[in-house]
């Protein structure tokens, strides 16, 4: 059910009109942002995550602007934990499309 919930709020999230840097924020716009977040997550927890492995991102930050196809840009950090192990240092940009694959960069924060 909440997988369901997931992707309807996703489709209707990005199928909607981007949301312009000047918005003065309001439920759609919250709900793109939190839509973007979402499928960021999945794609690094799937880049990182392993048997034993576990992944905790400690912040997401969306670019101001979103590009002239509607595509996002959220950069991500936090850590990777593997018992016995010490902690590993993440950071990348996850690139959310509209129209096509929404793509994670490992390692590129900037």
């Amino acid at each position: 059910m909440k997988a369901l919930a997931t992707i309807s709020a996703t489709v209707i999230a990005l199928s909607a009109m981007p949301a312009a840097a000047s918005d003065g924020g309001g439920p759609l716009t919250a709900l793109r942002v939190g839509a973007t977040f979402e499928v960021c997550r999945e794609k690094v927890k799937a880049a990182y995550a392993g048997p034993r492995k576990t992944v905790n991102v400690e912040q997401f930050k969306t670019d101001a602007h979103v590009d002239a196809n509607g595509d996002r840009v959220v950069r991500y950090t936090g850590f990777t934990e593997e018992p016995g192990q010490p902690r590993v240092s993440i950071a990348g940009a996850c690139h959310v499309r509209r129209d096509g694959p929404s793509t994670v960069e490992i390692g590129k924060p900037g």
